[in-house]
């Protein structure tokens, strides 16, 4: 073979014809007739050969030659030829060769190509693994946009459609072509997508709009705009991409804080007040609730020049009580009988009373019948709110359990007490991870989860920070420093940066994972108590005996934000919004807005002891764990206690929100208790707000005889009405306007 070197040109024409027309020379025909052409390409074994090998597979009219072609590739994959092997599993992707499968099968084959393994798994090996485990389809994506031509691409939904993966097709289809139909349907349908496929559409989005695709870039701006999905606004915002119509650029400059680019944008207001006028009701509340909270809202006389009429999916608790107090001055029955469709649950009860002591009665005789059933709900319904219950119990084989952390998507919860073991958790189902971390030396006083999940930072009393890898549980770095004990570890979202605050009275930061120290903080205030990050992460909240915020990375100080006691001893923030919450000394609980500065809330918590507070990621409500077990539940903005919980016997040493609307609650007797408090913030949003999943949710709790009776009689009432509005809301959500003495209400 080395002196006859092979002529491919010659062989490719001699296997792709039926009758060659090419005269071959004598030494060529000589071995065409001992060995045969595709002889002599095995033999070859090289690119070039292989190449052609697959081509007359492909193209060769005679059948035997091209399953002689593919005898030959299937014996060069058996030893161990790559090139081979890659060829023969396109045979099968490609093409769907079954000759080509069978040989895989037989021989146990793998591609070389990682790529090509998945999809071959996905195709033609059973499906279960996939069903099970997520990474297998964000694998396959991965490739299917990658890697895949397209006829294999097509290969793939169909199989995924074959298998039930309904979604997972859909949302590669939208990906593959990025026309505007399947953009807009990615987009729609996006608010029922589960969290990994949520996860699956953010990072293909943002890769393709790195290429410069403008229609992902706006994918991803309206997935914030119209679902407020956090995640999708951090991407934008971090790569400076922007909605390219005017009025929704104007409105995700303004949802985003971004007040410079936005006031050159929109100085008179214009575009932002013609979005609100032609946005949802759910757009216009998260508006009015973000301009309250940045204390930008000077836009607001704009609008009331235009118009002196209110929404009604604006109004809040304050609005309601005032509403529902008119209409009962005014005996307005009719009114408050349409209002009752759109109100929140709390006040849809307060209306119905309010009818039912009138003695009003309904037009027609279903909706007597109808009224009288909600008057036997919402009677059970009001004596008291609805119960905030257990949902899971966790025993921590932890010896007086002092430090907590929960992962930034909320679905890992860690714990660490006096002794040297760490614990961990995925939440809210409360499975036991691994055994435990063992640390080389015992007393955690401090934890926080890396964002990506793969890091655990540890402080302990001997004031050294040690960094442990969650996949095999190893010691990886140990960090010092600080010359007393510290008392906060958290990250920067960027996850590269880990702070540090400590009684030393400075904050310090590290390079994450290996370290070193790469600067401090030092406030001079004296010990620092607790430090907060903000979630863009431009600002840093330190408490001790103010407190004061500092921005980063210039670390220059913007303010001190305003209280009665001047000593703050912990923290909390809101993970969307700028809002934090802190407990004071003097038995007090403050929010602020770490941007304005504003102080918008006090509550008093008198002969509480608290030890413990959480802040829910939209800054609704306020958790505070008390020293005697106890864990109190408020609306952040007005003040009012909601729910007074019992299930610890020592003091709260840590308190969570998840991503599902309930919390996690830790105390220093080991227990963690992983709360369900969906009941009190369903009662609190207009029904029609509610989704099929949570509707669901709220149907299996209606019928959960575990529960007390006030929160079946809640759940049971707000079922009904969700029954009630679907079943007039053609009859009752008719356009109009109820006219009252402050302001009018526009249905």
């Amino acid at each position: 073979m080395e002196d006859n070197p092979i002529d491919y040109e010659l062989l490719r024409s001699l296997l792709t014809s039926a009758q060659p027309s090419v005269a071959l020379p004598a030494d060529l025909r000589d071995a065409l007739l001992q060995s045969g052409a595709i002889y002599l390409l095995i033999e070859d074994g090289g690119e070039a050969a292989i190449g052609l090998l697959e081509t007359a597979v492909r193209t060769c009219p005679v059948p035997r030659i091209a399953a002689f072609a593919l005898d030959g590739l299937h014996r060069l994959s058996l030893q161990t030829n790559p090139t081979a092997r890659a060829s023969l599993f396109r045979l099968a992707l490609e093409d769907g060769l079954p000759a080509a499968v069978d040989a895989i099968q037989t021989g146990g084959l793998e591609s070389p190509l990682d790529w090509q393994n998945r999809c071959y798994r996905f195709l033609f090996q059973s499906i279960g693994d996939y069903q099970a485990e997520e990474p297998h389809l964000e694998q396959l994506l991965d490739a299917f946009l990658t890697k895949a031509s397209s006829p294999l691409q097509e290969r793939i939904l169909q199989r995924a459609q074959r298998l039930g993966f309904t979604q997972w097709s859909q949302i590669a289809s939208s990906l593959r072509s990025l026309d505007e139909p399947t953009l807009r349907r990615l987009i729609v349908e996006f608010i029922g997508y589960t969290q990994f496929e949520k996860h699956l559409t953010r990072k293909w989005l943002k890769q393709i709009a790195l290429t410069g695709s403008l229609p992902a870039q706006n994918a991803l701006c309206e997935l914030f705009l119209q679902w407020d999905d956090q995640d999708a606004a951090t991407i934008t915002v971090d790569h400076g991409w922007l909605p390219t119509q005017v009025e929704r650029k104007a409105l995700f400059l303004f949802l985003t804080g971004q007040w410079e680019p936005y006031e050159i944008l929109d100085f008179s207001h214009r575009y932002l007040i013609s979005a609100y006028e032609a946005g949802s009701s759910g757009l216009r509340q998260r508006l009015l609730t973000y301009s309250r909270i940045s204390g930008h809202n000077e836009w607001l006389q704009s609008l009331g020049e235009l118009r002196r009429r209110r929404w009604l999916s604006d109004m809040t608790d304050v609005d309601w009580k005032s509403v529902v107090q008119q209409l009962a001055g005014r005996q307005a029955w009719d009114e408050a009988w349409r209002l009752l469709v759109h109100a929140p649950p709390l006040w849809c009860a307060e209306l119905i009373q309010m009818l039912f002591q009138s003695n009003w009665q309904a037009g027609t005789e279903s909706d007597r019948q109808s009224f009288l059933n909600l008057v036997s709900l919402s009677q059970q319904a009001l004596k008291k709110p609805p119960e905030v219950f257990a949902s899971t119990i966790l025993k921590a084989p932890l010896q007086n359990l002092a430090a907590t952390a929960m992962r930034a998507d909320g679905q890992v919860i860690a714990a660490g007490g006096q002794d040297n073991r760490i614990y961990l958790w995925n939440c809210p189902s409360g499975e036991r991870r691994n055994e435990f971390i063992s640390s080389p030396t015992p007393g955690v006083r401090a934890l926080a989860l890396s964002p990506d999940g793969l890091y655990l930072a540890a402080a302990f009393t001997d004031q050294a920070i040690r960094i442990f890898r969650l996949e095999d549980s190893r010691l990886v770095k140990t960090l010092e420093g600080h010359s007393a004990l510290i008392r906060s570890l958290f990250f920067h979202p960027d996850g590269r940066t880990l702070f540090s605050a400590s009684f030393d009275g400075t904050l310090r930061t590290w390079r994450f994972p290996l370290g070193p120290e790469s600067g401090h903080i030092a406030p001079k205030m004296g010990e620092l108590f607790a430090a907060v990050g903000s979630p863009e992460g431009d600002r840093i909240v330190l408490a001790g005996s103010q407190v004061q915020v500092w921005r980063w990375p210039n670390k220059d100080r913007l303010q001190t934000l305003s209280n009665d006691d001047n000593t703050v001893l912990l923290l909390s923030r809101a993970s969307t919004m700028p809002l934090v919450a802190g407990a004071g000394r003097n038995q007090a609980l403050y929010l602020w807005n770490d941007t304005s500065g504003r102080l918008l809330e006090k509550i008093d918590a008198q002969d509480m002891n608290i030890s413990a507070i959480a802040l829910s990621p939209h800054g609704d409500f306020l958790l505070g764990g008390s020293r005697q077990g106890a864990i109190h539940l408020w609306n952040a903005f007005t003040g009012e206690k909601l729910a007074e919980l019992h299930g610890h016997e020592n003091p709260v040493a840590g308190l969570h929100w998840h991503s599902d609307g309930g919390f996690v609650s830790a105390s220093q007797d080991g227990r963690l208790i992983i709360w369900n408090a969906r009941l009190v913030r369903w009662i609190r949003q207009p029904v029609d707000r509610l989704l099929d999943p949570e509707i669901a949710e709220v149907r299996a709790l209606a019928r959960d005889k575990t529960l007390n009776a006030q929160s079946q009689a809640w759940g049971a009432f707000l079922l009904e009405l969700v029954q009630f509005k679907h079943r007039f809301d053609i009859l009752l959500d008719e356009p109009g306007t109820i006219q009252l003495t402050e302001f009018d209400i526009e249905l």
